[in-house]
């Protein structure tokens, strides 16, 4: 195989745009840079996309209006899960925002968007058909970069590129006897590594954790009165790569 190598200025050699796109496609991961969000119209059988940038298998993208994506009828019996995903056709060299029926996950050539829930027999979509968690962002392809991540209020998690998984959030307990489940905002792909739980209040106060799972855990609440309490985990969580 011979060696090529990007760019000599030889006055010879001749780049097409897969040498300009390899670049690109080596350093970073596929992801949306900002925008593309997936919002319900105010009535029928569509979902808006807002105007955003991209880059898909070292491709940039970029729309700078907001679109009305089609979403087929469901004329089953059960709900229907569809894909709302950027699409990129190498051949015909163009980007699209398509629905695909039936899928929740994003091809090689799609990033996903929001996947949206259709009813049987509905007449249109609302905010409450649309999930937006799956969507993931484009960053240096290096070991931390920061692949997906959900709310970053009070509770939320962040996936970085090498499979560790942040997660954190807030829990009103009980007085004692507290046991409370707590479910992670996205389960690990393992019993998490640690979780560290702590009261909110000016006094002394013991809370403790057990029953460890990929998808929840158990917090125990030793004080004589209701506490706000603030959890906080590491574990492995797995990435898809583009």
């Amino acid at each position: 195989m011979a060696n090529r190598t990007q760019f000599f200025s030889d006055g010879t050699t001749v780049y097409g745009a897969s040498d300009f796109i390899a670049p690109m496609n080596a350093l970073t991961t596929s992801g949306i840079i900002g925008g593309y969000q997936v919002t319900a119209p105010s009535s029928g059988m569509t979902v808006n996309v807002a105007a955003g940038s991209a880059i898909l298998n070292g491709v940039l993208t970029t729309d700078d209006t907001t679109q009305a994506v089609p979403v087929p009828t469901n004329t089953g019996g059960n709900a229907r899960t569809d894909a709302i995903v950027l699409q990129i056709d190498a051949t015909a060299m163009t980007t699209t925002v398509v629905d695909v029926p039936g899928a929740t996950t994003e091809a090689a050539n799609q990033i996903l968007l929001a996947v949206v829930t259709v009813p049987a027999g509905a007449s249109s979509i609302v905010a409450g058909n649309i999930d937006g968690s799956g969507r993931v962002y484009a960053g240096l392809d290096n070991p931390f970069a920061a692949v997906a991540s959900a709310s970053l209020g009070s509770n939320g998690y962040v996936l970085l590129g090498n499979g560790l998984a942040l997660q954190w959030g807030t829990l009103s307990l009980g007085a004692f006897p507290a046991y409370t489940d707590v479910s992670f905002p996205q389960a690990f792909s393992a019993v998490p590594f640690t979780i560290v739980a702590t009261m909110e209040d000016s006094a002394p106060s013991a809370v403790s954790t057990a029953v460890w799972t990929a998808a929840k855990f158990t917090v125990i609440q030793a004080d004589s009165v209701a506490h706000l309490m603030h959890w906080f985990a590491i574990g492995p969580m797995a990435v898809t790569r583009m």
